[in-house]
């Protein structure tokens, strides 16, 4: 509550009229255990309920109430506190676009405001895409990553952008001002967007790639390979290829073995083999393992997992081991029977092994 309170206290400086108590009271009295997004639109609830009906109105107090960028008081208010505001401007604000837009430009300085700025590129496509475009060219980095990770098709936990999912030109644009950007924070979301793009369009990003490749800079080869992860667990021996992974190459998988055959749920187990470079040159490996997950309807599903990126002298054996845990995490649930892992060399499957696991015991 400490966020709200300082909240609280800012509109009341900004807007004398603002009901400070009620306000608190309407928050504290639902807080429970609402989840996170559940608490920020609570008090993006009570921003409507207790300030003017007028949006315009409304935009111009929380505009007012914000700390500096980077603040002592910023910090103090907890930039997450800044979320609710900016789903106020998007719930309330679709049909004022330049007020809305203005508004979210100054919370993104404060905290991201890329989830709520997606319903204006939906509205308003050619319009707010202008508008993002200008961002990418601002001096700020939190407003040039804004533009980058606010249209994102793929955003996790956001609205899909299905318009992008189709047609990402308008984003590569985008992308293509910000390749070398000076904050990793940038670069990362200039990545992250086109690992989104690869899943729908992957030959458009490997044809963007491929000209990012020339004279490219540490800091933009680091943007490529990050960019192309998906492709990568895919086995997309073009994109492979493009980093230095031909797919063919005459490496052999030898000793494949999981140290037990059988195990219960909160156990380990480990994975180990050996690659052999029979060719006559030096190979270089990205080496994966997948992991095909039992599923509640008794089919399986792949999940692959990056190992490691090896050089392999002619005629070098390479012993690699991984742990393998089964235990509780909030993205994947288990189930009980066989599950099957292998081993991908270079975007090649070249060998498999499976364990079983026990059902649950309660």
């Amino acid at each position: 509550m400490n966020g709200v309170l300082i909240l609280s206290k800012r509109l009341k400086t900004v807007y004398p009229p603002f009901d400070d108590k009620g306000f608190k009271l309407f928050i504290e009295s639902r807080l429970g255990e609402l989840s996170f997004n559940e608490r920020s639109y609570l008090i993006s609830e009570a921003i409507e309920k207790f300030l003017p009906d007028d949006f315009e109105s409304t935009a111009q107090i929380l505009l007012d109430s914000l700390p500096e960028p980077r603040s002592t008081e910023l910090k103090e208010l907890g930039a997450f506190m800044i979320l609710p505001l900016s789903n106020f401007i998007s719930r309330k604000g679709l049909n004022n676009f330049d007020t809305s837009i203005n508004a979210l430009f100054q919370m993104t300085l404060r905290c991201s405001a890329e989830f709520d700025i997606r319903h204006f590129i939906a509205k308003y496509p050619l319009e707010t895409m202008k508008r993002l475009e200008i961002l990418a060219r601002n001096s700020d980095p939190a407003a040039r990553r804004l533009a980058t990770e606010g249209s994102r098709p793929r955003l996790p936990w956001g609205m899909r952008l299905h318009r992008f999912v189709l047609d990402p030109t308008p984003v590569l644009r985008i992308l293509e001002i910000l390749k070398d950007d000076p904050s990793l924070d940038v670069r990362r979301s200039v990545a992250n967007n086109l690992n989104d793009i690869s899943k729908d369009n992957p030959d458009l990003v490997l044809e963007t790639l491929t000209r990012w490749k020339i004279n490219a800079t540490p800091e933009r080869e680091w943007v490529i390979n990050h960019s192309l992860r998906t492709l990568f667990k895919k086995g997309h021996k073009a994109s492979l290829e493009l980093q230095g992974f031909p797919p063919d190459i005459n490496v052999a998988l030898e000793d494949l073995s999981l140290s037990k055959n059988e195990i219960d749920f909160g156990e380990a187990l480990n994975l180990s083999f050996n690659l052999i470079n029979n060719g006559n040159s030096d190979a270089q490996l990205m080496v994966d393992f997948g992991i095909h997950f039992k599923k509640a309807n008794g089919s399986n599903q792949l999940k692959v997992f990056k190992l490691s990126k090896r050089v392999l002298k002619p005629g070098e054996t390479i012993k690699f081991s991984k742990k393998i845990s089964v235990v509780p995490i909030t993205t994947r649930v288990y189930y009980p029977g066989e599950h099957i892992v292998d081993v991908r060399v270079n975007g090649n499957l070249l060998g498999s092994v499976s364990f079983l696991l026990h059902p649950f015991q309660s």
